[in-house]
């Protein structure tokens, strides 16, 4: 069985149907995940095949103007879609009607309504809250209501977006649901679901499902997110893992052409004892210092540094000099530095210095125009060209990923070009609204 650990967040965004942000090509190692309000990590069914590794395709929502009904008749828009910000439960979702037409709908047609259908699959305005509500809970609070309606506007946007991509992946992965991936599903999901109750609920069902009610979910809906996940993606291997194609002069020629990435610059780690100028100054004084005072100072952070180097050729442990006499800023660690690469400290000929000699040797005093050095190098990192056969696991990776990517956007904009999908403004700004509601005016009474 595939098992990858990852947070409860975690969860909710990889599965199908739960983080809309991801779709079935999603990777779970390229989409960030917000740690929730409890640190405990839950295991997730997790198949280790090129389906689990690919970023999602772009999916367009199509944006239509809302077309009124007439003064006759009641608004659409309160009668098929629940009223207030409330989450909608499983199972009690309404779905709304679909629009009246004088004909029927054809394939790819998209028309105004107050409501989401995909093909014949409708989502409700609650149902988008849900699926968004991790990331709207983590948006600031202590923003303008226009900020705050801008970010619940991008996100709205991105679950839509995947909502369509899960709906019309998962359409066809169900008709292909054999006996045996059901019973090897319903065995993962009942080990997630054991694991779940002892971490998270601590051994409890019910301590379970109020951890989930605050992040927007239920134990069922959870459970059934990772169902259409597993589903969806034991489809898409199927379908094109065996049509991607890597062969050897791919790979060399990938491996020439981005030989940058798999090298590495030379490190140093330092020990650094430091004497500035600006230490001997008076810190009491205001104003800038006059040509004297920097001269004064100058010439006692030069004795300070020469009664060092002094001692270090007196045997001194360079480490604890540091500690007792350095005033840089890392002298509580003995002067010790982490690895750095060329360019990357502030003292250039400290750096240069350092750089130009091997690992365990001293300098002598280094003057440069804001005081007084002496570094030893504590360690060495060279750099390094990897050879073909270290990296060529990895180029192969690389290569299938982009594949995998070019078929699954092609594959998702021909499911686009002949799906059914019903859908207009009117439904994303009530869906954004509610969410300005719920995560901004009602959480801090905020008032621009």
């Amino acid at each position: 069985m595939w098992m990858h650990r990852l947070t409860l967040a975690a969860v909710m965004a990889a599965g199908l149907t739960a983080g809309c942000q991801r779709s079935p090509f999603a990777s779970p190692q390229g989409v960030p995940v917000t740690k929730p309000t409890h640190a405990t990590t839950l295991p997730v069914a997790q198949p280790t095949e090129m389906a689990a590794t690919e970023p999602a395709p772009t999916v367009p929502v199509p944006r239509v103007e809302p077309t009124p009904p007439p003064a006759t008749q009641p608004s659409e828009l309160s009668t098929t879609l629940p009223a207030g910000p409330s989450i909608t439960a499983p199972g009690a979702r309404p779905k709304p009607a679909p629009p009246t037409s004088a004909k029927p709908l054809a394939p790819g047609e998209v028309v105004a309504v107050s409501a989401l259908q995909v093909n014949d699959k409708f989502v409700s305005v609650g149902e988008i809250l849900r699926l968004a509500h991790r990331e709207l809970d983590q948006v600031p609070k202590n923003i303008t209501e226009s900020t705050f309606r801008l970010r619940a506007a991008e996100i709205i946007h991105e679950v839509i977006r995947g909502r369509i991509t899960q709906l019309l992946v998962l359409r066809e992965a169900t008709k292909r649901v054999t006996e045996e991936m059901t019973k090897q599903i319903d065995k993962e999901l009942a080990d997630l679901k054991k694991e779940w109750v002892v971490e998270i609920g601590k051994g409890s069902v019910q301590k379970l499902e109020a951890v989930l009610r605050e992040d927007g979910t239920s134990l069922k809906e959870l459970l059934e997110d990772e169902r259409n996940r597993l589903i969806s993606q034991a489809y898409l291997r199927e379908k094109f893992i065996a049509s991607i194609y890597v062969n050897h002069r791919m790979l060399m020629d990938y491996f020439r052409k981005h030989q940058a990435e798999f090298s590495s610059d030379k490190q140093v780690q330092m020990q650094l004892i430091a004497e500035p100028e600006a230490a001997f100054l008076n810190r009491e004084a205001t104003g800038q210092p006059t040509a004297a005072e920097r001269a004064r100072a100058r010439d006692q952070a030069r004795a300070v540094i020469e009664q060092c180097a002094a001692e270090l050729k007196n045997g001194a442990d360079f480490g604890e000099l540091a500690k007792k006499r350095s005033k840089g800023l890392k002298a509580e660690q003995g002067g010790l530095w982490p690895m750095l690469s060329a360019g990357s400290f502030k003292e250039t000929r400290v750096e240069e210095a350092a750089f130009a000699m091997t690992k365990g040797q001293v300098s002598d005093i280094i003057e440069t125009p804001s005081g007084f050095f002496i570094v030893k190098v504590a360690d060495v990192k060279p750099g390094k060209v990897a050879d073909f056969e270290q990296v060529q696991e990895q180029i192969e990776s690389a290569l299938r990923q982009q594949q995998y990517r070019r078929m699954t956007d092609t594959y998702l904009q021909d499911m686009l070009r002949h799906a059914t999908i019903v859908h207009n403004e009117e439904f994303t700004r009530l869906a954004i609204d509610r969410a300005v509601n719920k995560y901004w005016q009602k959480t801090t009474g905020n008032r621009e």
